[in-house]
């Protein structure tokens, strides 16, 4: 599919790396809302709704982008579809 540049949108990227590494490690392991936003704003002290929504907002990101068949909820979180190859490519 089409590139999107992630470059200015960093917690967009933390978060589609952690959900692209998980899968590479894991196929198939979910991670969790609280992962997510760990990988998104590592460090920060994000709370309760505010961060729940700030992910949620990402993950419609994710979709629109072109991932809305592969980014899939799971009852523990979400995942990247297992059986879909994914690639990270360090390049940018």
């Amino acid at each position: 599919g089409p590139r999107h540049p992630l470059g200015t949108r960093a917690a967009l990227r933390r978060v589609l790396v952690a959900l692209a590494e998980a899968r590479l490690r894991r196929p198939g392991a979910p991670l969790s809302l609280d992962d997510l936003i760990e990988a998104g704003w590592p460090g920060q002290r994000l709370r309760g709704e505010a961060a729940a929504n700030r992910t949620y907002v990402l993950l419609s990101e994710l979709r629109r982008l072109g991932l809305r068949d592969v980014l899939q909820r799971h009852d523990r979180g979400y995942r990247l579809d297992p059986a879909v190859r994914v690639r990270i490519d360090e390049r940018g």
